[in-house]
């Protein structure tokens, strides 16, 4: 079964986990399933985490297995399971995340009754309508809601034409890569997440805020995308959509860690986001996020 020419491949990505691939890998439904093959590409674990994985994969008889000599970073690592994969279309799958139930085989089912031509897949749960497709080009761009990484699906010609995601971008090479997609390809948003995003201590998101080059990632990504949604941008208003992905990057971190053991990160973008205050709006918002948190303190230490 491992030499037959699959219709999807799942790709899992992972560096030091085992465990929550294998439970991922039966969250699809679709283990022994010849249309459907996972493959898993270690990032240079430790020998016991491969070895763990080998054991899953002797027991998962459509799972193809690598590891990488070194580690080759994040990016890297999504890109090489491109690059071993077999089947006609491609889904991520971060090593820590779930399918939800039956949604796999319900998206192979789409795929083979609706699908002609190569195209992308994105989840958007308020999107109203259960699956909506829409022309490639910068209306679509523009109208897109950024999903969570796992759980998108494409066409392997569209990466054999488009390139891989951006080596650039090591935090956040989706937030680049489906808008790309979207100038030249059709995309169908559907409103039923395929995936559910598994937040834990060991999640990547929190090593990323630490890093001190993330928010000038954000700004590369809001440049290339200003420039998917409008071929024909000025660089002012480039400017301005970059000030603003930054800014609603700020608000994001500074709400999730908000009441975490994360203070830290939190400390560190708080005084980055004060600077960027320049109208009420803002002043506003960024007032609100903080009273939260001194209502959070001084229950923290009425509980005490």
């Amino acid at each position: 079964m491992k030499n037959i020419k699959p219709l999807l491949s799942i790709l899992i990505p992972t560096w030091g986990r085992c465990e929550s691939v294998e439970k991922l890998i039966n969250s699809s439904g679709v283990q022994g399933n010849p249309e459907v093959e996972f493959v898993v590409v270690d990032n240079n674990s430790s020998d016991d985490i491969f070895q763990c994985l080998e054991k899953v994969s002797k027991s998962t008889i459509n799972m193809r297995l690598y590891r990488n000599a070194k580690n080759i970073g994040m990016v890297g690592n999504w890109n090489k399971c491109v690059q071993h994969s077999k089947g006609e279309w491609l889904l991520l799958m971060c090593s820590d995340d779930a399918f939800k139930a039956k949604r796999v085989v319900e998206i192979l089912t789409f795929i083979k009754n609706n699908i002609t031509t190569p195209s992308l897949i994105l989840q958007d749960e308020s999107s109203v309508i259960p699956i909506n497709k829409k022309q490639p080009g910068p209306k679509t761009v523009r109208s897109i809601n950024l999903p969570i990484a796992s759980g998108n699906i494409w066409h392997r010609s569209i990466t054999e034409k488009l390139g891989e995601f951006d080596n650039r971008l090591e935090y956040s090479p989706d937030a680049e890569f489906w808008y790309r997609i979207a100038q030249f390809y059709p995309v169908y948003i559907v409103n039923q997440n395929i995936a559910v995003y598994q937040r834990n201590d060991t999640s990547y998101m929190w090593k990323t805020w630490e890093k001190d080059d993330f928010i000038n990632q954000i700004e590369i990504i809001s440049r290339c995308n200003s420039r998917y949604g409008d071929p024909d941008i000025s660089d002012t208003d480039i400017r301005k959509n970059i000030k603003n992905g930054v800014w609603n990057t700020y608000m994001q971190i500074l709400g999730d860690t908000l009441a975490t053991k994360r203070q830290y990160i939190f400390n560190k973008y708080i005084f980055e986001a004060i600077k960027e205050v320049d109208s009420l709006t803002r002043f506003y918002e960024l007032l609100t996020l903080l009273l939260k948190k001194a209502i959070i303190n001084s229950l923290r230490w009425l509980l005490r």
